[in-house]
């Protein structure tokens, strides 16, 4: 197989849609993701800012990566806290409006939509993994919650429940 290093236009692209707020290790965060991303052939960042305008740090470390990006602000309005009795989660309304520019922008929609936050630690093999995937993948994750893992539960080739800390009766965590 090829070097994932290598740059061919001719594979299924990703769409990798990342959420992110203002925090302390936001910058870092990005940075991290940004020099995995850069390995990545036929790839586009869909960032996200959980905001109602664009920040100086965000636009200018896009502007710095080689990844072929996309910068939008969507300012969370559905977010609920736990302690609130909602579910606590967000990037929610981010994740929406990176589907919604994809829907109204890609011409040919072929290739796959991955949902990548901006906290997380990525290995290289996943997106040529993903990259061929026919309707629905699902990856275990590290390091959740109080778990050393969330996963999905699979037979036969099918998922039939997740390993999961929060609300396992969930159909879709």
């Amino acid at each position: 197989s090829l070097s994932p290093v290598l740059s061919r236009d001719n594979i299924p692209p990703i769409y990798f849609i990342t959420p992110t707020y203002k925090r302390l290790t936001q910058k870092a965060d990005l940075i991290r993701i940004c020099q995995t991303l850069m390995l990545v052939p036929n790839l586009v960042w869909i960032v996200i800012e959980d905001d109602v305008t664009s920040s100086e740090l965000v636009t200018n470390l896009l502007k710095h990566c080689s990844v072929k990006s996309v910068h939008l602000t969507e300012k969370t309005t559905s977010f609920v806290s736990r302690k609130q009795g909602g579910g606590g989660h967000r990037g929610v309304d981010q994740r929406n409006l990176g589907l919604k520019w994809i829907r109204d922008n890609v011409n040919k929609l072929e290739g796959v939509v991955y949902f990548g936050d901006d906290d997380n630690t990525y290995d290289i093999r996943l997106f040529e993994e993903m990259r061929y995937t026919r309707r629905v993948s699902v990856w275990p994750v590290a390091f959740v919650g109080m778990l050393n893992y969330e996963a999905p539960k699979c037979e036969n080739g099918s998922v039939v429940g997740w390993h999961v800390s929060f609300r396992p009766d969930r159909k879709f965590p």
